[in-house]
């Protein structure tokens, strides 16, 4: 597994947050987002990079221009390790500059460790499970399983 050692996780993870988070936030192939005029001289050649990598589409003919975010699948592998970076685990690691306990749980339990949390918490937004069967099956703390999936609940229903 991936832990929150190996430093090329986090190399790959800051350059994907800031070409694609900072400039796309919240995108996805179900999301658009509006650039209004004023803004796009500052962010135009950022835009133009994620459209070259196919990334980013416009998805109107008109001003204000709307974009449309292709799907991403990057895969990280080390040895015999491989961990799928997927949009809502570069969105989750981008707001660990505000939120503790996002913060708090990569410290212990690393990328990998966060990205599994990702899996619970799509199952838990559904209420297929609980914290506690999180916590039983990852050896963690019912609280410190329900604060985690707490935290990541607004990027699994964005």
């Amino acid at each position: 597994m991936l832990g929150q050692d190996t430093p090329p996780a986090w190399i790959l993870i800051t350059e994907v947050r800031h070409v694609f988070v900072s400039f796309c936030t919240g995108l996805s192939a179900r999301h658009t987002q509006t650039v209004e005029p004023k803004g796009v001289e500052s962010i135009g050649h950022h835009i133009d990079d994620l459209e070259a990598a196919d990334l980013l589409e416009q998805s109107n003919d008109g001003r204000p221009a709307e974009y449309t975010a292709h799907e991403i699948d990057l895969q990280l592998v080390a040895g015999d390790a491989e961990q799928r970076i997927t949009v809502a685990l570069v969105e989750a690691v981008a707001r660990r500059i505000r939120d503790d306990d996002i913060d708090t749980y990569i410290d212990r339990h690393g990328l990998d460790g966060l990205a599994v949390a990702l899996e619970y918490a799509h199952e838990y937004a559904d209420g297929a499970v609980t914290h506690h069967i999180m916590a039983r099956e990852q050896a963690l703390s019912p609280l410190e399983a329900g604060v985690i999936l707490d935290a990541l609940r607004p990027i699994i229903e964005d």
